[in-house]
């Protein structure tokens, strides 16, 4: 077992030109106090570990860039490693909640129409996924991903390589053919529902 006291200045240096044994001595001597600090830090003992070892790919990725002492790089890396986690699940949660807070606001609407209307919206969404089946793949995708699933179009162009603009014209394409299949009345009911 390695302590953070047998890390010195000659060790760094055979992490920069690729040691792999020596790099293995920093992860057994930091891991350990690493793991806790940040389970500490964010309150989750295995996404805490999971945090470490992706700072640790890192740093063997850019080990050329490693000085010495360490110490305050790992731990300024640790501390950026668990902030950027807890933004990053708060923002999920976020995202979660205004999801359900949607769900909601839909359903009541539904609930609140009278047996007929019910029909109609139903007869209506099945006419508005059928003429979504027609449009082209990557077009249909798009669509599918802003109607159905709630993503703005800097979110779909991440999710599937594109640029944000190609999916702004692939939304106006796929509504500009659904104004021809489907009358704007229908759409408006289906849009204020949804």
């Amino acid at each position: 077992m390695h302590s953070v006291t047998d890390i010195d200045a000659q060790l760094v240096d055979r992490i920069r030109k690729g040691d792999e044994e020596a790099f293995a001595r920093l992860y057994a001597a930091y891991f350990p106090y690493m793991a806790a600090r940040a389970a500490s830090l964010i309150q989750n003992t295995e996404e805490a570990k999971d945090i470490v070892n992706d700072l640790f790919v890192s740093l063997w990725n850019n080990r050329h860039k490693l000085l010495f002492p360490v110490h305050p790089y790992l731990m300024t890396a640790l501390k950026n490693g668990c902030l950027n986690w807890i933004r990053y699940t708060k923002s999920k949660q976020l995202m979660l909640d205004s999801y359900k807070s949607l769900m909601e606001i839909r359903m009541e609407r539904i609930y609140s129409m009278d047996a007929m209307d019910v029909n109609e919206v139903i007869s209506a969404v099945n006419l508005v996924k059928k003429s979504v089946q027609t449009l082209p793949e990557r077009c249909r995708i798009i669509f599918e991903m802003y109607f159905y699933l709630g993503y703005n179009s800097s979110e779909i162009a991440e999710h599937l390589g594109l640029s944000a603009s190609t999916v702004r014209v692939q939304l106006k394409i796929a509504f500009s053919k659904l104004r021809e299949e489907i009358s704007p009345v229908v759409l408006f009911l289906i849009f204020w529902i949804f």
